[in-house]
């Protein structure tokens, strides 16, 4: 009784932390800084795009018409995520806080569960694996992975429960759950991967194979491939489809750079998958190191986690190592899909990481509890100088109200003066998904697949501005996932507020293949000087006091 008691105070305390780290988003709303790239900038307004409309059981041939000239609803992800019931639910911003907090609250309890139900050995140490469940909750989640970094540790302790002969039905309900909260080509591909490996491992030394195990393991694989059905179903059954990705040229590394590139992840983490170890974690796993070779106290677990992480740091370099070339010149999968992204699981191994330092360092140390509680204690606080609102506010980012700007584009709606889905519209100088979340039609966008043939229609537009700008050109031509009206003067700056006072003075666009993409109007927030060299014709400047955004609004003649 006495140690439960023990246990739960540990577990408020950490969830009266977490709560506190939540608070900003929740008391400034829609004036929180809110992480732009990869996020604002796209999913945001993908979900809003689709909640709105009305096809998210649509047909296997229908198509979400709000972007990219219209995208087949194949590739606006499936109907049955979590992230997309939230959006269809509630307000924009009211849905990304949801999300948010179940992200968090899902890190703390998954990482708890699995480091008290098979990592722990000792009562008395249950305070460290509150402590490192709470860091890995404060780590800057990217918001529109839903459980995909989140949930590795909450399936990692399911799976290993079913290994120990724990069949109860909510281990397989969890195992049905995570699919629809989570992206199985993002991480769990590699994840279940990696799983299956240790299958086959554990089943050799054993020399009894699990087959409950196993079948855990396929099971979700088939939940996934059903959640996914319509992905599946446009890559591999469609044949009219071809993927833009088929073009992607990425840059590739000489071996020197490479290193560099392995080196730096396994230090510093990847940006869609943050584990901030840098720091106090690898303080922790050094000294843990140091002493278990000093002492010949190996801990066998933590020596595997650690080379496990840096040989996907390794993979993640050399994936894209010049050397690599040859392999993928003959397997196009190695081109279309990312293989490197083992690195998803990263942020799971290094916070298990964690906690075994830490326990070595309790129980080798004269004042090992003192260690361990400064090293907790300053890990959280370097994750709350991590949090991302105030990452986005020290960088003078705009709030997620200033980056919407609502009021203004509503002022644009009106002038225009016709129903939104009776015309369409490009963007220059900020991101289409703005005027997307805005419910305009736009024919640019931001996207990780679409068709080929739209890229190549899309391209006709600015190969003009292209070909001035080296940069932009092989921007565009070798990944395109940002399908903007790219101009030359202005490069790859896709935000231009109003206070930099930015001017065109020589765009050339193909107005011809702008008007066979039936664009009728083009939403500037930089000024064009002579617009009528590109048959445009300036209607209205729209500006308040409260937007950061000056748009110009141009008729396509």
């Amino acid at each position: 009784m006495k140690s439960q008691l023990f246990g739960k105070k540990f577990i408020i305390i950490a969830l009266l932390i977490l709560i506190c780290y939540l608070l900003p988003f929740i008391i400034f709303w829609e004036n929180s800084h809110i992480q732009v790239y990869d996020n604002l900038d796209q999913n945001v307004a993908k979900y809003t795009v689709m909640a709105d409309s009305g096809l998210i059981f649509g047909s296997l041939d229908s198509v979400i018409p709000n972007y990219l000239s219209g995208i087949p609803r194949n590739l606006m992800g499936p109907e049955l995520d979590l992230r997309l019931l939230l959006s269809f639910l509630f307000p924009p911003y009211f849905a990304y806080i949801v999300n948010m907090i179940l992200m968090h609250f899902t890190a703390f309890f998954g990482m708890f569960l699995l480091l008290k139900t098979h990592f722990l050995r000792e009562k008395k140490l249950l305070f460290i694996a509150a402590g490192v469940s709470l860091c890995f909750s404060l780590l800057p989640f990217w918001q529109s992975g839903g459980l995909s970094v989140v949930g590795i540790p909450l399936a990692l302790y399911v799976f290993l429960n079913i290994r120990s002969g724990n069949y109860k039905f909510w281990n397989w309900l969890i195992l049905l759950l995570i699919p629809m909260y989570s992206s199985f080509i993002y991480s769990f591909i590699f994840f279940l991967f990696l799983l299956f490996v240790f299958w086959i491992y554990d089943s050799i030394k054993n020399k009894k194979p699990d087959y409950v195990f196993l079948l855990s393991i396929i099971f979700m694989v088939i939940v996934y491939l059903i959640v996914e059905y319509r992905l599946i179903y446009e890559m591999f059954f469609n044949q009219g489809f071809i993927s833009h990705r088929t073009e992607w040229v990425l840059r590739h590394y000489s071996l020197e750079e490479t290193l560099n590139v392995s080196i730096r992840n396994f230090i510093f983490g990847h940006n869609h998958a943050h584990s901030l170890q840098q720091y106090f974690i690898g303080i922790s796993v050094l000294i843990s190191l140091v002493f278990m070779i000093i002492r010949k106290k190996i801990d066998k677990i933590q020596i595997f986690l650690l080379l496990l992480t840096f040989i996907i740091s390794l993979w993640y370099g050399f994936f894209r190592w010049e050397g690599m070339l040859v392999i993928k010149e003959k397997i196009n999968l190695f081109n279309t899909f990312n293989l490197s992204r083992f690195h998803w699981l990263q942020p799971a191994l290094w916070y298990i990481i964690f906690f075994l330092a830490l326990v070595f360092i309790f129980k080798n140390f004269k004042f090992g509890k003192y260690i361990v509680i400064f090293l907790l204690l300053s890990q959280i606080s370097f994750l709350f100088y991590s949090n991302s609102e105030f990452v986005e506010r020290r960088n003078d980012a705009p709030t997620y109200k200033q980056f919407y700007s609502v009021g203004l584009f509503k002022e644009v709606k009106e002038k225009i003066d016709e129903e939104p889905e009776d015309y369409r519209i490009a963007c220059i100088g900020f991101h289409p998904s703005i005027a997307i979340y805005n419910g305009f039609y736009t024919i640019d966008g931001f996207h990780a697949n679409y068709p080929l043939d739209y890229k190549h229609e899309f391209r006709k537009v600015i190969e003009n501005e292209l070909e001035k700008n080296e940069v932009i050109k092989r921007y565009f031509d070798d990944q395109a996932d940002r399908c903007y009206v790219m101009v030359s003067e202005i490069g790859r700056d896709f935000a231009i507020d109003k206070s930099r006072g930015i001017e065109l003075d020589n765009l050339e666009l193909n107005i011809t293949a702008l008007k066979n993409l039936n664009c009728n109007y083009i939403l500037s927030s930089v000024k064009i000087n002579n617009p009528e060299a590109s048959s445009l014709e300036l209607i209205k400047i729209f500006e308040n006091s409260f937007s950061i955004w000056r748009i110009h609004l141009y008729r396509v003649n």
